[in-house]
């Protein structure tokens, strides 16, 4: 009868979460004879209470690169099999934690941003709306075009979706000035002024990394050897910069379609998305140069970023 009762209790205090006042109304006994009760049970081995390791090792680098890099939040993911749709599934969680119902949501493309958003959650969402902030790709079929992106994420959100209808890079300038100054684009310009939170991947300058040099753009052939005479250490938004966080201009920025990541820094939330160690000195810089207040990435991305 006794076994009965400590399970029981142990029950309501550790999987319903009742305070031990709440048991003890409910069982008919003094608050102590609870307390009581609660020891025995971890006594006989009824409650067994486990410590994740990997979960406190994972706040514990959080908590340095906090101290390093004064982040706003920065959220760390076991590395290994299946990290990155944990990566996934923290990047929505949090997005919903930190925004307001109804509010719009800028979204940058590239790879791990494709396949944010295409993770699906279990659990019901907050309903929110989202723009792209870029033109879209050229002649890519392994990776899904910035508006399927904001389509699949609207949808997912039970909200509204603000498209981009011109490719990334225009064949001039003037084509570029007079889409931007088009009615329609003004009004795509006047909520990325009112923007407070958006999501970022975060890309190397590498070829074998960064799917911008297989996109088809109309860009210069020489394209990747005039921005490697700048040194570019990252890119956010399809915008190079170097080890200093200076945006690296050159002739094709001029007939680009996206937002200036310097408006980043005004913003509330700037979540990026970021794992790998080939990344490390491209987040490294996106962090001190202000580009992003919240990173999610995993243990050992972090932890190369604590050394670097």
């Amino acid at each position: 009868m006794e076994h009965e009762l400590l399970v029981k209790v142990a029950k309501l205090y550790y999987l319903d979460e009742c305070t031990q006042s709440q048991i003890a109304k409910k069982i008919g006994v003094e608050r102590s004879t609870v307390s009581r009760l609660l020891k025995k049970s971890r006594a006989e081995g009824i409650v067994k209470i486990s410590i994740d390791e990997g979960h406190t090792k994972q706040a514990g680098i959080a908590g340095e690169l906090r101290k390093k890099y004064s982040m706003k939040d920065i959220i760390i993911v076991k590395s290994g099999p299946g990290m990155l749709e944990e990566v996934h599934e923290k990047a929505h969680q949090y997005l919903q934690k930190v925004t307001n119902k109804n509010e719009i949501v800028g979204i940058t493309w590239g790879k791990t941003l494709c396949d944010f958003s295409k993770y699906k959650l279990s659990q019901k969402n907050k309903k929110l709306n989202f723009i792209a902030l870029t033109g879209g790709y050229g002649n890519l079929k392994e990776y899904t075009h910035i508006n399927a992106m904001i389509n699949n994420l609207s949808e997912m959100y039970n909200g509204k979706g603000y498209f981009i209808d011109f490719p990334l890079i225009m064949n001039s300038e003037p084509i570029k000035d007079e889409i931007y100054n088009s009615k329609f684009f003004r009004n795509i310009r006047n909520i990325w002024e009112r923007l407070q939170t958006v999501v970022v991947g975060i890309g190397t300058f590498e070829k074998d990394i960064n799917v911008l040099w297989d996109s088809g753009l109309p860009a210069p052939k020489n394209m990747w050897a005039l921005l490697k005479s700048e040194q570019p250490v990252g890119e956010i938004c399809t915008r190079f910069y170097d080890a200093e966080g200076k945006i690296i201009k050159t002739e094709i920025d001029k007939r680009k379609i996206g937002i200036e990541i310097e408006r980043f820094r005004k913003m509330r939330n700037v979540i990026g998305i970021a794992v790998g160690d080939k990344k490390v000195n491209a987040i490294k810089t996106a962090i001190n140069s202000n580009f992003i207040n919240v990173l999610i990435t995993d243990e050992k991305t972090g932890q190369s970023l604590l050394e670097a």
